[in-house]
C-alpha cells in the first residue's frame, strides 16, 4: 500500500510535467526481488493508476541502456550494480534479437552503505584506537568516509580529518 501511495504521487508529478495522463511505465526493481515481489510492485503501480508495461530488474535495465545503439552480436555481459544498500549482479546474453538473463541475483548486505561501515570500522581500528569521539564527531567521520569512498573510486588515496576528544587527526587512506 505504501508503494502505491509513493507511485501515485510520482504519477501526479509526471502528469503535470507531460500535461497528459496517457503514458506507460516500466518499473525497475532490485535483482533480489523474486516473482512475488515483482508482482507486488506491479500491483502497487496498478493501484496507483499507472499502466505498468513491464517490471524489470535494475541490472537488466542497465544492459538495455548499454546495448542501445550498439551492434552487439552474441555478447555476454556481466553487470555489477553496487547501490546504496545492495549489490546486484547479472550475466546477460545479448544478440541482435534479444537480451536474455542468464544469471541474476542480489545481496541486501553488500551495498555502498556496507562499504562505508567497513571503511569506518577500519579507520577507527587502525587510526583512532583508544581515542574517544562524541556522537557529532562519529557522524562527521561517517560523512567523511562517504566522501573518501567516492574519491577512492578515482584516486589511489585520499585524506580525511577525524575529530576526537583528544584533538583532530589527519588520516591518509
Amino acid at each position: 500500500f505504501l508503494s502505491a501511495l509513493v507511485l501515485k504521487s510520482i504519477k501526479k508529478d509526471i502528469e503535470n510535467y507531460l500535461g497528459t495522463d496517457e503514458f506507460d511505465v516500466v518499473i525497475t526493481v532490485p535483482a533480489y526481488f523474486d516473482s512475488d515481489a515483482c508482482q507486488a510492485t506491479k500491483e502497487a503501480g496498478i493501484l496507483a493508476g499507472l499502466h505498468v508495461a513491464d517490471i524489470i530488474h535494475e541490472p537488466i535495465a542497465a544492459v538495455y541502456h548499454y546495448a542501445a545503439g550498439l551492434d552487439l552480436e552474441n555478447e555476454n555481459i556481466l553487470v555489477l550494480d553496487l547501490g546504496g544498500g545492495t549489490l546486484d549482479i547479472a550475466v546477460v546474453s545479448v544478440s541482435k534479437k534479444e537480451i536474455k538473463e542468464l544469471v541474476i541475483d542480489g545481496r541486501l548486505k553488500l551495498g555502498g552503505i556496507d562499504w562505508n561501515k567497513a571503511l569506518y570500522n577500519y579507520v577507527k581500528e587502525k587510526y583512532l584506537k583508544g581515542k574517544h569521539m562524541g556522537p557529532d564527531d562519529e557522524q562527521e567521520l561517517l560523512m567523511s568516509i562517504e566522501t573518501a569512498k567516492k574519491i577512492l573510486s578515482e584516486k589511489k588515496e585520499t585524506r580525511i580529518v577525524a575529530r576526537t576528544n583528544e584533538g583532530r587527526e589527519m588520516i591518509r587512506i
